[in-house]
């Protein structure tokens, strides 16, 4: 029979991992391959063409979408790829692909028993990184000192390294692995993200980070380099341990996992003393959720606020509102829907009461 390497364990090889193995011989990822039971007009593109336009400064047509390996044309008719599926805001892809999602959820303590929040990311790939460092800073302290000439914000862990290791684990996930899906969690003491899919045979865990890469995703991995999401082949655990240096407390872990790989973030030295609360100030965001009732669309939002200009009040209120938790969207997964609301987290809510308190007393 055939054998695989499960961490330290040498496994018997299904047909799944059988059939990746011939992938592997014939040189072809996952990613690249057709879906010839999926007509191409069944897919939406249409926010994924926007955003690669604006970061790239092309245009995607018919003939785009194939320089990209998005689209097979087989005797006069067109299929998508796996990777046009995944990029793809359809259902179709919730289909085909019901485990390309990221869970999200805070724990109690240092175990799984007790939930403290939880979320699933389950929109277009390219989209659900932001999506997931969100529900992060909805989860992690934010603290900060006052220095000899300004005032410093310093996140429980750094934000950047966080990015690197979500988009590594979208990126060179294994989408042929169903049942398995990326997982974050967050613990007391620690971070942790799992992606789907060991490392490469040829790669060791402390190999990491010293330049070698292997491109699982052979189409996905380039498309991600061009909307900006990443910088090159090879860099993202290095820019991981610079964007450490500023936080020897916190240290990186890099291990397999079964058939998955993590990436930990954990605080050396990790004791149960509670962190001091922080008062929060009476930012743009702060402001805009003081006003806000139940669920409210942008526009409901922007007039209470007198605000004119759509552009401001995003870049000022809305997406940092977002990103430091303080609301949520109602349909997480289509940002720009004509539904789309939004709502006060939990934790804007704790925020609105600390400042109520401060000011009563």
């Amino acid at each position: 029979g055939t054998y695989i390497r499960v961490g330290t364990v040498n496994r018997k090889a299904s047909e799944d991992s059988i059939t990746a193995l011939e992938r592997a011989r014939r040189k072809t990822s996952y990613d690249e391959l057709p879906a010839y039971d999926v007509p191409w007009a069944e897919l939406d593109l249409a926010a994924f063409a926007r955003e690669y336009a604006e970061a790239s400064g092309r245009k995607l047509d018919q003939a785009g979408y194939g320089k990209l390996g998005l689209l097979v044309v087989e005797r006069d008719a067109s299929y998508p790829t796996n990777t046009a599926i995944l990029l793809s805001d359809s259902g179709v892809r919730r289909r085909l692909f019901p485990y390309a999602k990221i869970e999200c959820a805070r724990f109690k303590g240092t175990d799984t028993k007790v939930f403290l929040d939880q979320a699933t990311i389950d929109g277009p790939v390219h989209s659900s990184v932001e999506l997931a460092l969100a529900f992060i800073k909805r989860n992690i302290a934010l603290g900060s000192k006052i220095g000899e000439v300004y005032r410093q914000d310093r996140w429980e862990y750094p934000l950047e390294a966080i990015r690197e290791a979500l988009t590594n684990a979208v990126v060179h996930r294994d989408y042929s692995i169903q049942g398995s899906d990326i997982k974050v969690a967050i613990f007391d003491d620690m971070l942790e993200i799992t992606s789907p899919g060991p490392l490469p045979d040829n790669i060791a865990p402390d190999a990491l980070g010293t330049g070698r890469s292997e491109i699982r995703n052979r189409v996905l991995a380039p498309i991600f380099k061009e909307l900006k999401l990443i910088e090159g082949w090879g860099t993202g655990i290095r820019k991981m341990r610079t964007e450490l240096e500023a936080y020897p407390n916190i240290r990186l872990a890099l291990q397999e996992a079964g058939n998955a790989f993590q990436v930990q973030f954990v605080k050396e030295n990790y004791t149960t003393e509670v962190t001091p609360e922080v008062t929060p100030e009476v930012t743009p965001e702060v402001r805009m959720i003081s006003v806000m009732t139940g669920e409210m669309s942008r526009t409901e939002i922007q007039d209470i606020l007198g605000l004119k200009d759509e552009k401001h009040f995003r870049e000022t209120y809305l997406l940092p509102a977002i990103e430091a938790g303080l609301i949520e969207m109602t349909v997480p997964g289509k940002p720009r829907s004509s539904k789309q609301r939004y709502r006060t987290t939990a934790k804007g809510i704790e925020t609105l009461r600390r400042l109520n308190q401060k000011a009563e007393g």
